[in-house]
């Protein structure tokens, strides 16, 4: 039917829910689970010089580490 499942997630217990389910599906059907975890960066603030664009590359990359320990 389907090659992969994905499961987006938000970090609440209600989408970690759908974990599971697609975990059964994946194991009836022989398919794959994908999950997802959106990094989203703040306004651009890089037109106001290099200190607040250091600043903002610093927030994306700390989001970055944060998501990808949760997905772990």
């Amino acid at each position: 039917m389907f090659q992969r499942i994905l499961v987006p997630l938000d970090g609440s217990s209600r989408a970690e829910q759908a974990i599971n389910v697609a975990a059964r599906m994946a194991r009836a059907s022989g398919e794959s689970v994908v999950l997802l975890r959106v990094v989203t960066s703040p306004a651009d603030l890089s037109r106001y010089g290099l200190e607040y664009a250091s600043t903002l590359q610093n927030v994306v990359d700390t989001d970055i580490d944060i998501a990808t320990q949760y997905l772990m």
